[in-house]
């Protein structure tokens, strides 16, 4: 049984283990995100070396070297796995990277981006957790050419929000959506530079930083929010400039996460916060 990917770095939940079997028989461990270890037994696990793909979806085929199955995963931190006597096999240098807090591409990084557009974001979400960005920067400028930026444009918004919740909830968010907006990244996925920090934000919260009263409703159209989510960043765009007055606001019955938003925005300290939190 081998754990491989966040189960190895530490970094995602969700993460699975399998032993070396074939794919009818690949025993999966799936690591819940509140601890603990439940057992399943999986069909499809692919154990692959992938084949060809259409930059959203790859063909594969299964293999039982895991090294060729570690050349088909997109980073070398992701790329690591873990025998149960907690031998980590790395062949791509990944154990090197995350001492460094480097994000690095298994291979080719525009080859690996090509495969799946999506990878553009999942570098940068990396990047938000990891710091370092000026050890990125060679790896940014090869993957957001014209030509990929188009390519990421044809990934489903869900997908697209999935990794842009976790990022920009990251430590080094700010920093690293600063990078993506001066590279086409932002621009690409309808947003805007952000105005003030993501600190202290939810990813809703975050999300209104980089949305104005010019192109909300061309960015929702698009990105298809939930109902509660969209009503959130409207009101959060709405209220950008108006009085803030935080203590009538919950008495109206705006939702306590929305103001406490609100002052992350405009800046209130922790201990302000708290007693948002806590009134």
């Amino acid at each position: 049984v081998f754990a491989v990917q966040g189960f190895v770095h530490g970094l995602d939940a969700g993460q699975t283990l399998w032993r070396e079997a074939a794919p009818a028989q690949a025993l999966v461990v799936h690591r819940p995100r509140r601890g603990g270890l439940a057992l399943t037994h999986h069909k499809g696990r692919k154990v692959s070396e992938q084949n060809r793909t259409d930059g959203r979806h790859a063909v594969v085929a299964y293999t039982r070297s895991f090294e060729l199955d570690a050349a088909r995963r997109d980073l070398t931190i992701n790329a690591m796995s873990m025998d149960f006597n907690g031998t980590v096999y790395d062949y791509f240098g990944g154990k090197a990277d995350l001492e460094a807090n480097r994000v690095r591409f298994v291979g080719d990084a525009d080859a690996r981006v090509k495969e799946d557009y999506l990878r553009i974001l999942r570098y940068f979400r990396f990047m938000a957790r990891f710091g370092n960005i000026d050890k990125c920067l060679d790896d940014v400028k090869e993957i957001c050419t014209k030509w990929n930026l188009d390519g990421l444009k044809g990934i489903s918004v869900e997908r697209y929000w999935l990794e842009m919740q976790k990022l920009v909830i990251s430590p080094y968010a700010d920093a690293v959506l600063d990078c993506m907006y001066y590279h086409g990244v932002l621009k690409t996925l309808g947003l805007n530079m952000r105005r003030v920090t993501t600190a202290n934000t939810s990813p809703i919260g975050a999300l209104s930083t980089m949305v104005d009263e010019t192109n909300i409703d061309d960015f929702l159209s698009t990105w298809k929010l939930s109902s509660d989510e969209t009503k959130q960043l409207r009101w959060l765009v709405d209220t950008w400039y108006k009085h803030y007055d935080w203590q009538n606001m919950l008495v109206d019955g705006i939702p306590r996460q929305w103001v406490m938003d609100k002052a992350a925005i405009i800046g209130f300290d922790m201990m302000s916060r708290q007693r948002i939190k806590n009134w």
